[in-house]
């Protein structure tokens, strides 16, 4: 009776260490093969369905920032550059990391924008025309749409801080309104070091 125990323990703690060994690394824990465009054709093809549609989606967009970054920063548009430095920026980086580079990126830019519309308002704020004339129901426009876009801005910053929020990017690393002081007020992304 003591040796079938035995071997039921046995079996017990091998079962268990086997199932530890087979748990699968979580989607965004993967890291990502892009060295090539085929090595990131094939990596995308092996994780197809283990991601949701949410999560490509976001994926998606932060290849597209990094490719907006890299024409920025190249100023090139040619597709082979863009997609050589996006892939360059991501190759080897879990997905988790990609995610936060390309919203870093987006974040970046979206700021950049909100600071041009700010300063055209502020700009425009100043300008005087005649009452009640086409030269200020146009001004009047120009400014409406300005607003409008500000205030878009600003939406479209606080969606990507609260996904880079989710994705364990700390609140002191997340860039604040303008107006606001302090170490994140720059804007500047503190939580990954991009090198390339």
């Amino acid at each position: 009776m003591n040796s079938a125990l035995r071997i039921l323990r046995a079996l017990l703690a091998t079962s268990f260490l086997f199932a530890l060994g087979c748990t699968r690394t979580p989607f965004a824990d993967r890291p990502i093969s892009a060295a090539t465009p085929d090595d990131f054709a094939e990596w995308r093809t092996r994780l197809g369905a283990e991601a949701t549609e949410d999560q490509w989606r976001d994926f998606d967009m932060a290849v597209q920032e990094l490719k907006i970054k890299v024409m920025a920063e190249r100023g090139n548009s040619a597709k082979d550059v863009l997609d050589e430095g996006m892939r360059g920026k991501i190759n080897g980086k879990t997905l988790r990391e990609a995610l936060v580079l390309g919203f870093e990126a987006r974040r970046e830019r979206l700021e950049r924008e909100r600071a041009e519309v700010q300063a055209r308002i502020d700009h425009d704020s100043r300008l005087v025309t005649k009452p009640d004339t086409a030269s200020s129901a146009y001004v009047a426009s120009v400014k409406r749409a300005d607003s409008d876009r500000r205030d878009l801005l600003t939406r479209e910053v606080a969606e990507v801080n609260e996904k880079l929020a989710g994705w364990g990017v700390a609140p002191a690393n997340v860039a604040q309104a303008p107006g606001k002081t302090g170490p994140a007020a720059t804007g500047t992304p503190v939580a990954s070091q991009d090198t390339h």
